[in-house]
């Protein structure tokens, strides 16, 4: 049985709510930066601990206080959030992965760490640009590793699979209709693709598809039924339900998907088998990260200045969808390169380490980067 429940305000903070069956702990001291993220996870395959994040900005201001220059990108650590590398991307990073210890890294930038990538570059352990160029024709804005290679997708119309060291392509399908957004890769390897898109490959399906990691083939099978943008009006292009973000409960079991469009602020989980609904939330505005904190999900989102609710982050139960008092206290608005939706733009939970990281262009209590324990 689905059931579709909204989030209800008086407009104070802890105001609703019930107690967590998994406690997030106060916010730690850690990194910041003086511009939004967009991007934020964990580097894999190396030996530290370190987090990568992306976004706009020009610095990090590490936790001694110190301001480091970093350009669009930095990696810190993961439990002082001391800077390990300082990037310098010319332009917005949007989309980060990575794999045995590389980084891969997508966004709108020409040149990264003065070497020239037109959207797309990757990092070895040493932080020095590799040879893998796949050379995107247009901005990109989701990353993943699937079947052991690196797939990309964004403002063009495909979904590409490329080696992980030469960048060459090894798939490609066509998309239309709309962007590609977001991409994960399931704990089983099956890719799924998300965005604005009205079609995928040969398959006329809106918003979210399943995929074969090893073709890119769409399993026609596999339906969300997502509504489809209406064409009429001056928001008929994004009107419909986009998958907007894509993640997993530790075992697959579950689909999460962050759903916006306007007038589809809304957070799902599904079954990764079929795409039927288990249940659904409708949130304050688009919803742009969600991470797994124990049996809790955390969802990230923006929201109009007319709207009631007043922060950009929620811990809801993963069993239900039943929200709890935990309230980040984010708030507040800045410059944003990425078309103003502001508030959380990225969640990512280290569920071995039990660190929390909710990243955004918000302000207050601190600038784009809090980061948490439970």
């Amino acid at each position: 049985m689905s059931v579709v429940a909204p989030f209800v305000s008086s407009g104070t903070a802890g105001a609703i709510g019930s107690p967590p069956s998994t406690t997030i702990g106060a916010r730690l001291r850690f990194a910041t930066t003086n511009g939004d993220i967009l991007a934020i996870t964990k580097v894999s395959g190396t030996s530290r601990n370190l987090i990568a994040f992306g976004g706009s900005f020009s610095k990090v201001i590490t936790p001694d206080g110190v301001s480091r220059d970093a350009k669009n990108f930095a990696v810190v650590d993961e439990f002082t959030g001391e800077l390990v590398y300082g990037g310098n991307a010319n332009n917005y990073v949007r989309a980060i992965t990575s794999l045995n210890g590389t980084v891969y890294v997508g966004g709108d930038f020409t040149s990264f760490g003065g070497v020239a990538r037109s959207r797309a570059a990757a990092l070895n352990a040493s932080f020095a640009v590799t040879g893998w160029n796949p050379q995107p024709g247009s901005r990109v804005r989701a990353l993943t590793v699937a079947n052991g290679n690196v797939v990309y997708g964004g403002d063009s119309s495909v979904v590409r699979a490329t080696n992980p060291t030469t960048g060459a392509a090894v798939w490609s399908q066509p998309v239309s209709g709309g962007s590609v957004r977001a991409l994960g890769t399931a704990p089983n390897g099956t890719l799924y693709i998300g965005g604005l898109f009205e079609s995928y490959a040969s398959l006329t399906r809106h918003g979210l598809i399943k995929a074969n990691p090893a073709n890119g083939a769409p399993d026609t099978a596999f339906n969300a039924k997502l509504r489809a943008d209406s064409g009429v009006g001056s928001h008929g292009s994004y009107d419909g339900q986009a998958g907007n973000v894509i993640n997993f409960n530790a075992d697959g079991s579950r689909l999460l998907l962050g759903v916006a469009g306007y007038g589809s602020d809304e957070f799902k989980t599904l079954n990764p088998t079929t795409g039927s609904l288990y249940w659904g939330l409708v949130l304050p505005g688009d919803c742009q990260g969600v991470g797994v904190v124990g049996s809790t999900y955390v969802l990230g989102y923006h929201r109009h200045d007319n709207n009631p609710w007043p922060y950009f982050g929620a811990q809801v139960e993963a069993s239900n969808g039943r929200l709890t008092t935990w309230d980040p206290g984010l708030t507040g608005y800045q410059s944003n390169a990425d078309g103003g939706n502001q508030g959380v733009q990225a969640v990512y939970a280290d569920a071995a380490n039990r660190r929390l990281f909710v990243a955004g262009a918000f302000t207050k209590p601190v600038k784009s980067l809090a980061v948490y324990t439970w």
